[in-house]
């Protein structure tokens, strides 16, 4: 049980947190929040790894196909990014576009997939060399993360599939 903020465990000061994300989320959608600021919630919150977060938004009917200006990704492509399979999952089901492509302006004209493969061959060069991967409490990856490859070739699977049945 979390008691406060001052409590030194790792995982329950991990899981207060979290749970103080998702309070904020739950309250940023009773306030009448914009649809443009709760599209931009579910980009953060793929990004980050924040499964709840992401199916409360998706809940709520927020855009599962909006876009960051910048680059023109989905919360499909930083979930798939990210590493983050569950939030792949929710999206998919939530009929997120699996085939959808980042803006050419932003350098990174991909689609889902090709970002999730490219992830996965980025584990594979860290695990070459002297590095290894782990989940980090913000969100993707960094040093000590075993599962990350099975994460990723997982995700790299789900879209496959849901390309071909689009």
């Amino acid at each position: 049980m979390v008691n406060d903020a001052r409590d030194t465990n790792p995982a329950r000061r991990y899981l207060l947190v979290f749970s103080c994300v998702c309070a904020v989320a739950t309250l940023m959608l009773a306030c009448g929040k914009s649809p443009q600021e709760l599209s931009n919630d579910l980009l953060v919150a793929a990004r980050n790894g924040y499964t709840e977060t992401v199916k409360s938004l998706v809940a709520k009917g927020v855009d599962v196909n909006a876009r960051r200006q910048e680059q023109g990704w989905t919360a499909l492509h930083y979930a798939a990014s990210g590493a983050h399979l569950q939030i792949v999952e929710v999206l998919l089901q939530a009929k997120a576009d699996p085939n959808a492509v980042g803006s050419a302006g932003s350098g990174i004209s991909s689609n889902p997939r090709v970002v999730a493969q490219a992830g996965r061959v980025m584990v594979d060069y860290l695990k070459g060399g002297r590095f290894q991967l782990k989940p980090s409490p913000e969100g993707g990856l960094q040093a000590t993360d075993e599962d990350a490859a099975r994460r990723y070739d997982a995700i790299v699977s789900l879209l496959s599939t849901a390309e071909a049945a689009k």
